[in-house]
């Protein structure tokens, strides 16, 4: 009977010794000095519509990247930087001949372009054109991802390392 009474109490102890915390954030000021908007201009027909959506999610993930912190906040509301892009051309390649010929035949390789503008307050800060190709049995995503990778390396002021 003992036992049991020292059972209960421990649980009751022990249940009862649990830890939380609350947050409550109350805030009225906005820090835009680094928030960033993607603007998508690509409206020539629905593949690059649909390309430039793709590139738009690529470039969402790679401004999230943890191994690759920028100093960028992406925003809806009222952005200090536009980031305008334009998919000028896109062709993805077919998977299935880049698995059956080992990424020989020319109708397995993929291809975008994209030109790329960034905005301040309204005026330019810089521009460039983004190449972006695959050869072989990679997919699109991988177009996507290398050129958002580009960009961002653009945006961070990486892109001086370019080799001569």
């Amino acid at each position: 009977m003992k036992t049991y009474r020292a059972a209960i109490i421990s649980l009751l102890v022990f249940l009862s010794a649990c830890a939380g915390a609350d947050s409550q954030t109350k805030r009225d000021f906005k820090n835009t000095s680094n928030t960033i908007a993607f603007k998508n201009l690509s409206q020539k027909d629905f593949s690059m519509m649909e390309a430039g959506s793709q590139l738009e999610t690529a470039l969402e993930a790679a401004l999230s990247d943890p191994f690759k912190p920028t100093s960028f906040v992406l925003t809806h509301g009222e952005p200090r930087y536009v980031l305008k892009y334009k998919v000028l051309e896109y062709q993805e390649g077919s998977r299935m001949m880049g698995i059956a010929t080992l990424g020989f035949s020319k109708a397995s390789h993929g291809k975008l372009k994209v030109k790329a503008a960034l905005f301040r307050k309204g005026k330019m800060v810089g521009a460039w054109v983004v190449d972006s190709w695959t050869k072989g049995a990679f997919g699109a995503g991988t177009l996507f991802k290398k050129a958002a990778q580009k960009i961002m390396g653009h945006l961070m002021g990486r892109d001086f390392d370019e080799g001569f």
